[in-house]
This record gives C-alpha cells, structure tokens and sequence, in this order.
C-alpha cells in the first residue's frame, strides 16, 4: 500500500487556489433557487421564526420592568 505524503500549503495559496477554482467553476449559475411563483412563496418564510424572538423580548423587559420596581421598593 502506497503512503500518503501530506502536503504543507500554506493558508494564502490554497485561499488562491480555490478562489481560483470557484471562478471557473462557478456554482452561481447552477443554483436550484425557486423559479416558480409557487416556489418563491414557499421559501420566502424560510427565515420566519414563528415570532419566538418577539415573545422572549417582550418577557425579558417585563423582567427588567419588575426588577426595577423591586430595587425602588426595597429603597
């Protein structure tokens, strides 16, 4: 069985290299994003959380709301 020789390439050129490769290969124009309007509608709630972030927000500054009229309660 053959042995592997490990290769040292230093950060810069395989950064090169493959900025290089990506030029030429270019994924961009194989892209499978949605042409349909069907498909369009579907992605576009990809990012939607279900307003969970809103809910935890508006928690948070109830807390903040209660601990600061327990701080000017105790004085």
């Amino acid at each position: 069985m053959a042995q592997r020789v490990r290769l040292e390439i230093q950060p810069f050129i395989l950064q090169t290299t493959q900025s290089e490769a990506i030029t030429r290969w270019k994924p961009w124009e194989n892209s499978t994003r949605p042409k349909s309007p069907e498909g369009k509608a579907t992605v576009s709630g990809n990012a939607w959380a279900g307003g969970e972030w809103l809910k935890l927000q508006q928690a948070i500054k109830a807390l903040n709301q209660a601990m600061r009229q327990q701080k000017e309660w105790q004085g």
